[in-house]
């Protein structure tokens, strides 16, 4: 799952990005995003002596994450002030080619893929309810900022990720390993099959859409796990583009197993 294709504008993403430039400069945080919380925080950039490989200003990037965060907030997206916090560390940017810097922090797609945005990857980040020291299982590791979000989250755990795409995995793991973390391994291989070595997992997140759940993934998830995977309904789905299915949490307790679907419209560019 990588990031491509051209940008498409039409008068619905005219209309959600116009809806954001109007929330941004309205009311206050809510308290979940206020900066207030917690330590002082340095993103990645200034916390691990990078540098922004645009041409747009840092201090422009820096205030664009903030703004993306606070609407994120605001919108009630993000309900944990820990996946607050990693949202402002992580930056985006590094993620994403050069000709997508200008769409780095808009929370709502605009033309790329899904499963990279801000919108969604907090809302799956705050269903996960990640502790520091969960080990987590990523399938489909794509650009990278969905795992360096979980790597922030679980930053005294262990992030594992499965890609299928052999180039995409080399890459990523190079890039989120110059972004300094330490604490993130990606494999080659069919998602479906888990990652057994690093078993068993805290956390499983499926970046793609399935018909069903692998026997093997419910196999490694832990007792109290959780997992989440958007399911597809249409017949012969096996980890599709993740837009044409609703998400699905799986969560193992001591009595059994409890799922429950979702009513959060993936398709939807609100993502509501």
């Amino acid at each position: 799952m990588n990031v491509s294709g051209d940008v498409i504008f039409n008068f619905r993403t005219l209309y959600f990005y116009v809806k954001f430039i109007q929330k941004r400069k309205g009311s206050s945080n809510q308290e979940v995003g206020d900066q207030s919380e917690g330590p002082d925080i340095s993103d990645v950039e200034s916390r691990r002596g990078l540098q922004s490989p645009y041409s747009r200003d840092h201090d422009e990037l820096r205030k664009s994450r903030e703004q993306m965060v606070e609407y994120l907030c605001r919108d009630n997206v993000i309900t944990d002030p820990h996946v607050a916090r990693a949202m402002r560390k992580v930056p985006r940017h590094l993620c994403l080619p050069p000709n997508y810097q200008n769409f780095s922090y808009e929370p709502y797609p605009t033309g790329a893929v899904l499963s990279s945005y801000p919108g969604y990857v907090s809302r799956v980040a705050c269903l996960l309810k990640v502790k520091p020291t969960n080990n987590i299982l990523l399938v489909g590791v794509g650009d990278g900022y969905l795992m360096a979000i979980l790597a922030e989250l679980a930053n005294k755990g262990h992030v594992s990720g499965v890609e299928i795409n052999e180039k995409i995995a080399s890459e990523t793991q190079q890039r989120l390993h110059n972004m300094g973390y330490g604490n993130i391994s990606i494999i080659t291989g069919d998602g479906k099959n888990g990652f057994l070595a690093k078993a068993p997992f805290d956390r499983i997140v499926v970046n793609a859409a399935a018909e069903h759940i692998p026997p093997p993934l419910m196999e490694q998830l832990n007792e109290n796990g959780i997992l989440f995977i958007p399911i597809c309904s249409k017949r012969g789905a096996q980890f599709q583009f993740v837009r044409s299915a609703w998400p699905t949490i799986i969560k193992k307790t001591p009595t059994g197993i409890e799922e429950e679907t979702l009513q959060w419209d993936i398709s939807s560019e609100t993502l509501k």
